[in-house]
């Protein structure tokens, strides 16, 4: 009989905290086995009272850091009017070092109140975790919280995964403008820190248009999945009033939540593993990474 060798991989599911929907259909997910990884928005309303509905789940959390959106009233010196300034602040070095440093140790700081530990993981909403200024401030922030601990968290990387065109030229290009806004700089950054990145980045595509549906696309991601390779996902178990990709969200929990995916899975030889047994520190000069 021929052995077949699984090859592992994550799923990553961001927004933890936004709202009552989209935390349910997290929880639920991920005790369904769905799920390797959930992000938190740590200054999301109602969050401390929904924290602990992660606690036990077999999954990685996470600090989904937060500097463009107003979720929560504590968030408010730590948002840039939009990402679109954000990121031209940023890059033009107009945005003051002092103030990203203050906003990332805040929401560390908040992450541990809330669950009395470092994150396993950071990412960020909108990928601004991997922007200059942001990226140096985060790195420097983990490197005073990781001296004491064994586990150091590891960091998302946006790099994309090979065979994307697929999923669309529109899907294709989002990404790649996603990519070039840092995946690169962010993965040398990490990993000369001693940071595991993901290898390979999917899940991108317009989420009020769509070109193709969501189950075909998921597919198509998984078509071209590594070993360590990361599909982000926004499930929702409802659709939230007044969000514009709030369908997707819903269709997304639904196709994730359904049989046929993992039968997808098994297709491919894929399994939803926990990131320590794929994602381990590299070196920056590593072949494997073109």
């Amino acid at each position: 009989m021929r052995t077949v060798y699984l090859k592992g991989i994550l799923i990553c599911a961001d927004d933890y905290g936004l709202h009552p929907d989209v935390d349910c259909a997290i929880v639920d997910l991920a005790k369904a086995g769905r799920l390797s990884a959930a992000s938190v928005l740590v200054d999301a309303h109602g969050l401390r009272e929904r924290a602990s509905w992660l606690d036990g789940l077999d999954l990685d959390v996470g600090l989904h850091l937060n500097l463009t959106e107003r979720v929560g009233d504590l968030s408010d010196g730590d948002v840039e009017p939009s990402l679109g300034k954000l990121i031209v602040a940023c890059y033009a070095r107009k945005i003051a070092p002092a103030w990203v440093s203050h906003a990332v140790a805040r929401q560390f700081d908040a992450f541990e109140r809330l669950f009395g530990r470092l994150p396993d993981y950071v990412d960020g909403h909108q990928h601004v975790h991997q922007l200059p200024v942001v990226r140096t401030a985060l790195i420097a922030e983990l490197q005073k919280r990781c001296d004491a601990v064994q586990r150091r968290p590891w960091i998302r990387s946006t790099r994309s995964t090979r065979g994307l065109l697929a999923t669309g030229v529109r899907q294709w290009f989002k990404s790649l403008v996603i990519e070039s806004l840092g995946a690169r700089a962010m993965e040398r950054l990490a990993l000369s820190g001693g940071f595991a990145c993901n290898r390979g980045f999917a899940g991108v595509y317009d989420f009020t248009r769509p070109a193709m549906p969501y189950g075909d696309l998921m597919q198509r991601w998984l078509d071209t999945c590594e070993m360590g390779s990361l599909i982000m996902a926004h499930p929702s178990r409802g659709l939230l009033s007044g969000d514009p990709v709030g369908q997707a969200r819903l269709t997304e929990f639904q196709v994730l939540a359904s049989e046929r995916f993992m039968l997808w899975l098994a297709e491919r030889s894929l399994a939803l593993v926990r990131p320590d047994q794929v994602l381990d520190p590299v070196s920056v000069n590593d072949s494997s990474r073109p």
